[in-house]
């Protein structure tokens, strides 16, 4: 049931794109109040799902299959072209921190997507006259990262997977070398 609740999930997600616009996106980009509040549930509920049942679910291939193929790209896009809320940022953050501390053997290549365009995306455009909903999406994103890179041998462990690996991102020099852009801009 709960595999078949999560495909239903994946299939209702919005997907993102730059072009043609979507039915539900006005013409400045921004989605409908009616889109922000369907895609706020299945996000919601995918939230639910993956918090409380990926133990068991990683005991099914199909499980793999549904977030691999489409859930994560899907959430990873959503974000990048700025088609959500505060509310659904932080869901979709609380979906990604589960995936890399338990099942990131399994979605490699998915989290690096997550880095490239949303993690580097957001920590490269961060400013100080942004809006309070951008705001609230950049402190989300930084204290998922203080959640992730606090863990005893993350940084490592994050190196290691994908740094020393020659066909991945170098997820770890990229966000070091913004972190220290950043902290040269407010000198």
């Amino acid at each position: 049931f709960v595999l078949h609740t999560l495909q239903l999930l994946s299939d209702s997600l919005p997907v993102s794109s730059p072009s043609p616009p979507h039915p539900q996106i006005n013409k400045d980009g921004i989605p409908s109040q009616e889109e922000l509040c369907s895609t706020q549930f299945t996000v919601s509920l995918l939230r639910l799902i993956i918090t409380h049942y990926h133990a068991t679910l990683s005991h099914y291939p199909q499980f793999f299959e549904i977030m691999s193929g489409s859930v994560l790209c899907n959430l990873t896009l959503l974000l990048f072209h700025e088609q959500v809320n505060a509310l659904i940022f932080n869901d979709i953050m609380a979906i990604f921190v589960i995936v890399a501390e338990h099942l990131q053997a399994h979605f490699k290549k998915e989290l690096e997507l997550f880095f490239e365009k949303v993690v580097f995306h957001f920590l490269g455009s961060i400013s100080a006259y942004r809006s309070i909903n951008r705001f609230v999406m950049e402190r989300s994103l930084l204290e998922m990262l203080y959640e992730l890179l606090s863990r005893d041998g993350a940084v490592e462990e994050y190196f290691r997977n994908y740094d020393c690996d020659p066909y991945s991102l170098n997820v770890m020099s990229i966000l070091f070398s913004i972190v220290v852009v950043a902290s040269r801009a407010d000198q």
